[in-house]
């Protein structure tokens, strides 16, 4: 009857042992570590999705390169398992708040290997979340990174968007159409996903 209550205590108390192992320099002791993780993730009664924000805690330092990348490739696995959610909706899982400020601090990592695998987790929460992650990806975002992430996202980045013509214009009834003095005016501030339409009125030629 408590079997499975058991199960959650014990996997609560050995998921900081297993999580420290994924930083270990023995290659196969990082891979004994995810690989249990990655099964107890498949078992419902080991209740790790209401434990997903043990794996996104703060890492002490991003020059450290190898705990954070094992990490990420982690959650590579554990994302579409345990799901993204909202803190408010109550749904267990990851919270898309806290892994998004995780995947931040990665994408700023000396190490290519660690922003690679951070655009790969964000590419993962992206499926299940959509726009919430891109509302939370960082203004400073590396450019090179946010390509790939716009590429991940499969969606048009800023740079094809400011060469649209994203403007509404309007003439006075004596203006009409045919206004020569009225130019069309290229919105200079677009969100940084998506464009946004702006208004523009027609400016007059001196």
């Amino acid at each position: 009857m408590g079997s499975g209550r058991d199960l959650t205590v014990a996997v609560e108390q050995a998921l900081p042992v297993l999580l420290e192992k994924l930083g270990d320099s023995n290659a196969r002791i990082r891979d004994s570590a995810r690989d249990a993780i990655v099964a107890l993730a498949h078992h419902k009664d080991a209740g790790l999705k209401g434990l997903a924000s043990q794996f996104v805690k703060p890492a002490k330092s991003q020059t450290a390169w190898r705990p954070v990348l094992s990490t990420l490739q982690l959650l590579q696995d554990l994302v579409p398992q345990l799901g993204v959610g909202r803190s408010a909706d109550g749904s267990g899982g990851f919270e898309v708040e806290e892994l998004m400020e995780y995947l931040s601090k990665a994408f700023n990592s000396p190490n290519a290997e660690v922003r690679a695998a951070a655009v790969k987790v964000a590419a993962a929460a992206h499926e299940l979340a959509g726009v919430a992650v891109r509302r939370l990806l960082p203004r400073d975002l590396n450019p090179k990174i946010k390509e790939q992430l716009d590429a991940a996202f499969g969606v048009e980045s800023s740079g094809g968007c400011a060469f649209k013509l994203c403007v509404r214009w309007f003439l006075s009834m004596n203006d009409k159409m045919h206004n020569s003095n009225a130019l069309w005016l290229p919105c200079t501030e677009l969100d940084d996903w998506q464009c946004q339409t702006q208004a523009a009125v027609p400016r007059t030629v001196a």
